[in-house]
């Protein structure tokens, strides 16, 4: 029995397995009314090999030491299975099996509806996940933009990013390599859509949020054969513009009125809260959030290859409100570095003799440099301090300059 997803209750579901994908959690419970004995638990991958699998032993307190000898529920049409967490709507007709998704869901609390839209205090934001199917590597983005790692914080030196998505060359049929942003304002509610369709969509993606638990209300599934099992094609609601064999990098909505109107089945009451969902081959997910969470959130893939291959976004939340660093709080950069800071004004102190240590072996004196450097920004100051050592041992002299 199912009863969380990723933290949040769930209305109980009974099923027979559940599908997770990375970077997803689910709770469930069993219950132990069996002849006492050893029992599998087993986890079986779905989209390779099923000879590939994990498995525990559950054992019943009394049981002798013995080996399982259980099997999978068999299911048959008096004795149908239930999956959860299905990213297509049927299996083949022989299989008896029925799918759940994680729209079909019912949060527990009553109490947690979904945020609402209303003009002036929302945002929207449509993406497609996919792959460059013309290019060496199947080089992952999202809406034809492939994330580039700035070579500084994003979030406190945002004004260095050099390769934003603004200066680059993207378009319909292209992929561009950049550091890919949007950015949400504080208190507004935010939708978002993400597909995957087009030339570019080949399996399914696991879809992560840092800093929020959005709520899902609706997955649209690619269309299947109900007899075989097979996807037959991309759903329908979204319209790739170039045509549904193009790399779809602007996707929309087929039906013009659900663009600046309401989609029609959204659950609105009781969705599902989760910072992971699964976006279907060939159909979408749509999910709110409330931007009240200042910072800059990843967006990704949670399929490790794709995301460092750059199936990901930041999520600029909130930029006024972001808190600035600490004083003393380090900068970092690329190497070599593309960013050009200010001229630094340097301003030194009289040199002050270090008394004499070990006559007749060497003599040391330091010197202490004061380094005030203005940042591109005013809250920024770092003070460095250089520490000049003067050396010499039988004769032979050097000097170093040693940045503490």
């Amino acid at each position: 029995m199912v009863i969380t997803s990723d933290g949040y209750g769930l209305i109980p579901v009974l099923a027979e397995s559940f599908i997770i994908y990375p970077g997803e959690r689910y709770d469930f419970l069993i219950d132990a009314n069996q002849t006492i004995s050893y029992y599998w638990i087993r986890g079986e991958i779905v989209e390779m090999d099923p000879a590939r699998r994990v498995e525990a032993i559950l054992r019943y307190v009394g049981a002798t030491i013995e080996e399982p000898t259980t099997s999978k529920q068999k299911c048959s049409s008096n004795n149908r299975c239930v999956v959860v967490n299905c990213p297509k709507s049927h299996y083949k007709e022989t299989a008896y099996t029925d799918c759940i998704t994680n729209n079909q869901l019912e949060a527990e609390a009553t109490d947690d509806p979904a945020p609402v839209l209303e003009p002036g205090k929302s945002q929207k934001f449509f993406f497609n996940f996919a792959f460059n199917p013309f290019e060496f590597g199947l080089k992952s983005s999202i809406s034809g933009r492939s994330f580039l790692f700035p070579s500084v914080s994003a979030l406190f030196q945002s004004k260095e990013i050099t390769n934003l998505c603004e200066k680059a060359d993207c378009g319909e049929e292209k992929t561009c390599y950049c550091t890919h942003s949007i950015d949400v304002d504080f208190g507004k509610t935010v939708q978002m859509v993400f597909s995957n369709h087009g030339a570019g969509s080949f399996t399914h993606h696991p879809l992560h949020l840092h800093g929020y638990f959005f709520y899902v209300l609706k997955m649209g599934l690619a269309t299947y054969n109900e007899t075989t099992g097979m996807i037959m094609g991309d759903n329908e609601d979204v319209l790739c513009p170039d045509g549904p064999n193009s790399f779809c990098n602007n996707p929309t909505w087929k039906n013009s009125s659900w663009i600046d109107g309401e989609i029609p089945g959204l659950k609105l009451k009781r969705p599902p809260r989760k910072d992971t969902i699964i976006i279907p081959k060939g159909g979408y997910v749509v999910f709110r959030f409330v931007a009240n969470n200042p910072g800059v959130w990843m967006l990704h893939c949670h399929f490790k290859n794709h995301f460092n291959d750059g199936m990901a976004l930041l999520v600029n939340d909130s930029f006024s409100r972001h808190p600035p660093p600490p004083e003393i709080f380090p900068v970092c950069h690329g190497y070599p570095r593309i960013y050009k800071p200010p001229v630094t004004k340097i301003t030194s102190s009289t040199p002050t003799a270090a008394p004499q240590i070990q006559e007749g072996m060497y003599t040391r004196a330091d010197y202490w440099l004061a380094v005030e450097k203005e940042m591109h920004t005013k809250r920024d100051k770092v003070i460095l301090k250089g520490f000049s050592k003067l050396c010499s041992f039988k004769g032979y002299s050097k000097s170093s300059l040693i940045i503490l």
